[in-house]
């Protein structure tokens, strides 16, 4: 499962830079394999700021590029087609 939920409250400091650096960490903390808890036969890998999906036993494999992108300004990731999933973290 990816993680995901929370708010975060930037109190000092240049919000973006900070927000940058914590959108770093999320990234880099979201390298590997993940298994769907809820489909477990649905694993997704995660390499820079793309994944790879994989449905029952890899014959359905699907791939997507520059998925993870940075919301700098909010200190959070969007991924989605769309960007309407984010990750955002109450502390770290």
């Amino acid at each position: 499962p990816l993680p995901g939920g929370g708010g975060l409250a930037v109190l000092a400091g240049d919000a973006t830079s900070m927000g940058a650096g914590l959108c770093r960490e999320l990234v880099n903390s979201l390298q590997g394999t993940w298994q769907n808890a809820d489909t477990p036969g649905e694993l997704y890998v995660v390499n820079d700021r793309s994944v790879m999906r994989f449905r029952h036993r890899g014959t359905d494999v699907a791939e997507f590029s520059n998925i993870l992108r940075e919301d700098t300004m909010r200190a959070r990731l969007q991924w989605g087609m769309k960007g309407k999933f984010v990750m955002q973290v109450e502390e770290w």
